[in-house]
């Protein structure tokens, strides 16, 4: 990779109140744009996606999706928000609920084990990442036969590069 780069560009408009703006830059040694190949190999591929939830036990899995103000993250006409439910291990995609215009979800019956749980778009027939929003972690279910989560999603950067990879 060392004949590859990524440069980020930050700046700060300053007079009374500080602005940070930030922008990404993907170029070869040479200077040319990089193909979304390039993105994909140096940017989607590398990262990580670490279990974020522990089922004690066998349990009803279901929850309400917010922001961090508390604020409910419903569902909308134009975008369906869906929670997925992934092998920590494989990412492989175990089972999935769109999100309610009240902000619910369910699961279903989840086994005894750590998982990925994350919160996608779905626009036009395609699944994206909630571009703007930090997937929740340290999520866990360890009382009772019925685990109602509180899933908080916090604001993140506008102009990360990984918003434009595929989900994890």
């Amino acid at each position: 990779m060392s004949h590859w780069r990524l440069i980020a560009f930050i700046f700060a408009t300053l007079p009374a109140t500080p602005i940070l703006q930030a922008q990404w830059i993907c170029s070869t040694q040479d200077g040319k744009p990089c193909t979304a190949e390039d993105v994909d190999r140096m940017v989607c591929k590398p990262e990580a996606a670490p279990a974020n939830l522990t089922v004690a036990q066998h349990t009803l899995l279901e929850g309400t999706l917010k922001d961090s103000s508390g604020a409910l993250f419903p569902s909308t006409e134009d975008t369906i928000i869906s929670i997925q439910l992934r092998d920590a291990k494989t990412g492989k995609i175990l089972n999935s609920a769109n999100v309610t215009q009240t902000a619910r979800f369910g699961l279903g019956t989840v086994e005894e084990g750590s998982f990925r749980l994350i919160a996608v778009a779905l626009r036009s027939g395609h699944t994206e990442r909630l571009r703007g929003w930090v997937q929740p972690h340290g999520l866990s279910c360890s009382d009772g036969p019925t685990c109602d989560l509180k899933v908080v999603m916090k604001p993140g950067s506008t102009d990360n590069p990984l918003d434009f990879c595929p989900p994890k």
